[in-house]
């Protein structure tokens, strides 16, 4: 996939309409860049294609797009930052109102409104990580989960659950620290993706392990408080034995449903500390 090109002008402030605006998962990687931001409303769309938002400006459009209006004080480093996170298959630059703005490039893409159940109004249409319908389906379907007794039967149960976490882990790192092209890239690069998430959004903690539950796991013992490389690795390879020809045994119950809790704890921490939920 080609590398996104800059905007023409890169003195002009940007359009966040999406996931840079304040508060919401990507404004962290303009942290030190960002000297003004004030909220802005263009005319067009929004559409969600292979799970990322995008806008299409129509001057003649009824329906207005909610977003902030970015000024940087190192635009060439903001604009370097945004356009290493973005994939060029799915956006383009352009410039509009005297901002520079991320639109959509080819597809046609699903409408958000299929995906954003609290817009302001019809008209006003605005995309928020709080108001994404798969995470708060996934919280909602996690905290039905039953308790499984210890046999072959619970240990699928356990799989289809753990499996829908890592779903909800790469979502999470696309949508946060950039996967781009995840299927295109090798397991030790997810990985480095998996672990840098942790570190950007969860402070190293000494009470850490004691906030969230079940987080002990034998075998994957670390004396740091966020997931390192190697205990990541060993979590990520359990998740394939269980997606790859079902290899996971009845002997792994107890690792499964510990790494779950351990995993999912994480999840949740970052939610509320960033207050997504």
């Amino acid at each position: 996939m080609s590398k996104m090109s800059q905007p023409d002008n890169q003195i002009l402030p940007f359009f966040a309409y999406g996931l840079f605006k304040p508060g919401q998962p990507m404004h962290i990687q303009l942290n030190g860049l960002v000297k003004n931001s004030e909220e802005m409303i263009l005319p067009g769309n929004l559409n969600i294609l292979n799970g990322l938002v995008r806008f299409k400006y129509d001057i003649k459009a009824s329906r207005k797009v909610k977003g902030s209006k970015l000024e940087f004080n190192d635009s060439v480093e903001a604009y370097n930052r945004i356009n290493s996170l973005e994939p060029s298959k799915y956006y383009k630059w352009e410039e509009i109102d005297g901002m520079n703005c991320l639109v959509a490039r080819g597809g046609k893409g699903e409408s958000i409104l299929e995906i954003n159940h609290s817009l302001d109004s019809a008209d006003l249409l605005e995309y928020t990580i709080q108001d994404d319908k798969f995470f708060s389906s996934f919280f909602e379907f996690m905290g039905q989960r039953p308790k499984f007794e210890p046999n072959m039967k619970g240990l699928i149960g356990l799989q289809m659950y753990y499996s829908l976490l890592w779903i909800a882990l790469e979502r999470l790192v696309l949508l946060t620290v950039g996967f781009t092209v995840i299927h295109k890239i090798t397991i030790n690069k997810k990985i480095e993706k998996f672990e840098d998430l942790f570190q950007k959004y969860l402070e190293y903690d000494e009470d850490l392990y004691a906030k969230i539950k079940d987080m002990e796991i034998s075998s994957m013992q670390d004396d740091r408080k966020i997931p390192n490389d190697e205990i990541l690795s060993k979590l990520y390879g359990l998740r394939s034995n269980i997606v790859h020809q079902g290899k996971a045994l009845i002997t792994d119950y107890d690792r499964v449903e510990d790494s779950l809790n351990y995993l999912l704890g994480f999840i949740k921490e970052i939610f509320t500390k960033e207050g997504w939920n």
